[in-house]
């Protein structure tokens, strides 16, 4: 079947042809279905065509596609089901055959465990139960199984999890388990009940569900991004939920923990493999004959000092501070460490990897005396901590489980009294929203990365900047103040490509006056090579706040990429005025003198600088070259000389700068010696000079024969 291609006859309203293609691919089973749709379409073109007017023509053609759609799935799914190994469609078959239990009886049995327990407890406080227990996680797995399996929900079906849901009686962590057991029957196909549900424990006032519930959303609606607008009552319902600016904030923090889990490699391919070395290329471009380059690179990538402070300060950065700390580096602090765990046969069930971590499970409860309870031990202590997924817990414990008793103790002992500490203090602070979005999401990496079925589901982590992007998210997230605190997340971890756009959004929503704020939209947009833009906003902060020097210096450095000299040196003599003593400014405005072609005036400046110090090896190379450009043959040896009896680490372009000087003045011999240093140390450098300086060593009387002879001489003898 050729699911996509009806897919997306769907989704651009051709229900006609749509049916056509999925009747080839149906049994005999569906028949009905399909002519109550074909007859209902039927009716519905010919009172068009009538000219009647229906207002509700609009929302039957709607239903009419959604049920298309669910037929569609359901055929897929059928036709899947016989020969498909994956583990969803074992699952399946097994539903198919000898059934699930109802959502209802499992939940009975779950109720019961909790009153068991309480009972047990009551009876003796640290009696723990392994038949029990054991019972229970048996109930979980099958309830996850059932609900996973059920790609197409009936209203029965959504009441009794609302049920499920109420009851006072179920476990918390069943109810969390049955979130992630939707969330994985969406991944396997779309169902609308499923998901309106989801959006109702979107606003659950538990928050330990709410922010499952918030990140399944999220999911469900980037994957179907193109199927929910077809659903009246899934867009009326989002529509809802703009209503709460809670929501709207907790949905801009998940998103921002998504991206945090970006592969900086993956995502800045395009910003390393394109960009940069175009930016290169443009520094290539406008390197200088003196072995320097234009546009100083730590200078060019250097931020203002003065953001750090406001960053560190601002409400929005503190927001954004308190979700980059939940873990500095993301998922990754651990993923490594615990990759290799995941082997367990806990793991071999799909419905472990959604469970909360509980030390009552039976498979490692024998690690924790008297039930974890009332001992404080610096392992228990490191599986409350809020910087462990449950995942990776379940992995440390099952871990343990393979030491020998006898050293486990002294490997707990051993532990450092100050890291128990930490750890202690950690766990005091009350878990927030923001922990268990962003721990759910580790464990949902994990899954995704780690599982030994994971190539059969989708992956949302391929691709998470798209979903700030979907529409069903897009009208609840895009608004100035979550638009902002993205491209500061973004701008602050250096995805300069993906600040950028957010940072335009704001721009275009707002009016701004924060000149800190256009810095650092200008200085992202330079970084991306963008120098007309990021002039533009380096304009704009000098406007609010006028003659700020770190505005000022890249302002003249954007000129200088755009090859604007003349404003550049505008700039750098005005920085000059503010800071007469900044020898990095003199030089960087002697630079561009030179590049323009105002030889007089760099040397003036130059000289300056070389009675001041005259060793500074840039002031030498400078001066050198101004000669070399005007003619003064005796100067130009005497500078190039110079750097070289200085004891200075001599460059490629030291040695041909030394090379030309020294044939000018009639000393080939000498000169051989010093190309023949350039060719070894670059033959890159030694190429472009003799080609590049070729017009200047004609002015001085050597034709391009001598310099074709010379060349090959140089080059033969070091083949040789």
């Amino acid at each position: 079947m050729n699911y996509k291609e009806i897919k997306d006859l769907i989704c651009k309203g051709m229900l006609e042809c749509a049916i056509s293609k999925l009747k080839k691919e149906a049994s005999s089973a569906h028949s009905d279905e399909i002519e109550g749709i074909l007859t209902t379409y039927s009716y519905m073109k010919e009172y068009m065509l009538e000219g009647v007017d229906d207002s509700q023509r609009k929302n039957l053609f709607g239903r009419l596609l959604c049920q298309t759609y669910e037929l569609l799935n359901a055929i897929n799914t059928e036709n899947e089901e016989p020969g498909n190994p994956g583990i969803f469609y074992q699952k399946l078959r097994v539903r198919n055959s000898a059934g699930y239990r109802s959502i209802s009886n499992i939940v009975s049995e779950l109720e019961t465990y909790t009153e068991t327990i309480a009972l047990d407890k009551a009876i003796d406080a640290g009696k723990y139960s392994a038949e029990a227990n054991k019972r229970h996680e048996s109930n979980s797995i099958a309830l996850f199984d059932s609900i996973w399996t059920n790609t197409r929900m009936s209203n029965s079906n959504i009441e009794e999890l609302k049920g499920m849901f109420e009851s006072g009686l179920v476990p918390k962590e069943d109810k969390i388990l049955a979130i992630g057991a939707i969330m994985m029957s969406l991944l396997a196909t779309f169902d609308i009940k499923k998901y309106l549900f989801i959006i109702d424990c979107c606003n659950s006032s538990d928050k330990e569900i709410k922010a499952r519930a918030t990140i399944v959303f999220l999911i469900t609606s980037y994957l179907y991004d193109d199927i929910i607008p077809l659903y009246s009552e899934a867009t009326d319902r989002i529509k809802l939920l703009e209503e709460s600016p809670e929501l709207k904030e907790s949905l801009t923090t998940v998103i921002i923990q998504f991206l945090k889990t970006l592969d900086t490699k993956t995502i800045d391919k395009k910003f390393k493999d394109e960009i940069i070395p175009e930016l290169m290329k443009k520094q290539k471009e406008l390197k200088d004959k003196m072995g320097n380059d234009l546009i100083d690179e730590n200078s060019f990538n250097e931020m203002n000092p003065e953001w750090q402070a406001d960053m560190e300060n601002s409400p929005l950065a503190k927001k954004i501070k308190e979700i980059g700390d939940l873990q500095q580096e993301g998922f990754d602090v651990y993923m490594g460490t615990f990759a290799q765990l995941k082997t367990f046969p806990f793991f071999r069930e799909t419905a472990n990897w959604f469970y909360p971590f509980t030390t009552s499970h039976s498979q490692i409860n024998s690690l924790f005396p008297g039930n974890g309870e009332g001992k404080a031990t610096v392992m228990s202590s490191i599986l409350k901590t809020r910087s462990l997924c449950d995942s990776d817990k379940y992995s440390f414990c099952f871990m343990l489980t393979q030491v020998p008793e006898s050293q486990r103790g002294m490997l707990t002992a051993q532990m450092d009294a100050q890291i128990e500490q930490q750890i202690n203090d950690s766990i005091k602070m009350e878990q927030t929203a923001n922990d268990i979005s962003n721990t759910y999401i580790q464990n949902l990496y994990r899954f995704h990365n780690l599982n030994s079925h994971r190539a059969e589901f989708k992956n949302v982590f391929n691709d998470v900047t798209k979903i700030a992007e979907t529409r069903s998210v897009k009208q609840l997230v895009d608004n100035p103040q979550s638009n902002l605190m993205i491209a500061e997340f973004l701008f602050k971890n250096s995805h300069y490509m993906l600040s950028y756009p957010y940072y335009q959004k704001y721009l275009a929503e707002t009016e701004c006056t924060d000149d800190k704020l256009y810095q650092r939209i200008g200085y992202n947009a330079q970084r991306l090579g963008l120098f007309d833009e990021a002039i533009k906003m380096y304009t704009t902060a000098d406007s609010i706040s006028p003659n700020n020097a770190w505005v000022l210096s890249h302002l003249a450095l954007c000129y200088t990429m755009t090859g604007d000299m003349e404003r550049a040196l505008d700039f750098y003599r005005l920085i000059q005025l503010m800071q007469p003593e900044n020898m990095k400014i003199t030089l960087q405005t002697c630079k561009c003198l030179i590049k323009d072609g105002q030889y007089k005036k760099a040397t003036e400046m130059l000289y300056k600088i070389y009675f001041e110090q005259p060793e500074n090896a840039s002031a030498l190379r400078m001066l050198g070259w101004c000669m070399f450009e005007t003619g003064n043959r005796t100067e130009t040896e005497k500078f190039f000389s110079a750097i070289s009896e200085s004891g200075i680490k001599m460059t490629p372009n030291d040695h041909a700068n030394l090379a030309h000087a020294l044939w000018i003045n009639g000393k080939a011999r000498n000169a051989m010696t010093e190309y023949a240093e350039c060719l070894a140390a670059s033959p890159e450098t030694f190429e472009s000079v003799m080609k590049d300086d070729a017009h200047i060593l004609n002015r001085y009387g050597i034709n391009d024969v001598d310099i074709m002879i010379m060349k090959d001489m140089i080059t033969s003898k070091k083949q040789q």
